[in-house]
């Protein structure tokens, strides 16, 4: 989905412009997709892309540079289980925030950039430095729902399924415990215990 408003901000139609979507799997195969020419463009990260530009592959557009609205990560539940288990979801949320504010302290950033090499195989320190600086200006530290972001998901998804045009998104979003967490100081106390202001 992703893609796909990448291929709108360009001012391509998949459908009409006859582009194919595979599912080949993380930035690391998407990446050795491209170089073995499995297929022929991907949406990748910073360090990727820096990577594949060094070895002659066109980057057409920064997602640093442009703001499209979508959700790539969420928690979801049933309702039932969040009215149910409403502190084990709040823990769940706090212990994210938490490692969001790791993440982002200058003081982590040796072990962060380590965790980047180990996780995402990239040993160039010019790229890592410029992964690094994606998540840190990329990185919503105080992670509500984007309303926008999950009605750019359920257009994209109309195609495939029509009745989702019968989705109201304020009725499947509960920023509540957020909320809570925001309002009671905790998100920004965690983020001075780790010396961000």
């Amino acid at each position: 989905m992703g893609t796909m408003l990448w291929l709108e901000h360009l001012g391509l139609d998949a459908q009409n412009d006859d582009i194919r979507f595979l599912v080949i799997g993380d930035q690391t195969l998407l990446a050795q997709a491209l170089e073995t020419g499995t297929i022929d463009a991907a949406n990748l990260d910073s360090s990727f892309r820096r990577k594949l530009k060094q070895k002659g592959f066109s980057v057409l557009t920064d997602a640093t540079k442009v703001n499209l609205l979508i959700v790539s990560q969420g928690i979801v539940m049933t309702a039932e289980y969040l009215h149910r288990q409403p502190r084990v979801v709040e823990g769940v949320l706090q212990a994210l925030i938490e490692g969001l504010a790791f993440t982002v302290a200058p003081a982590n950033k040796a072990l962060v950039l380590k965790t980047l090499t180990r996780k995402l195989g990239v040993l160039d320190p010019s790229a890592l430095e410029e992964g690094y600086q994606e998540i840190l200006t990329g990185l919503d530290r105080k992670p509500y729902p984007s309303l926008e972001g999950m009605k750019n998901i359920r257009r994209l998804l109309q195609a495939r399924e029509p009745r989702l045009a019968n989705v109201k998104i304020e009725n499947i979003v509960d920023d509540e415990l957020m909320r809570k967490l925001d309002s009671s100081g905790f998100i920004d106390r965690v983020y001075r215990v780790y010396g961000i202001k």
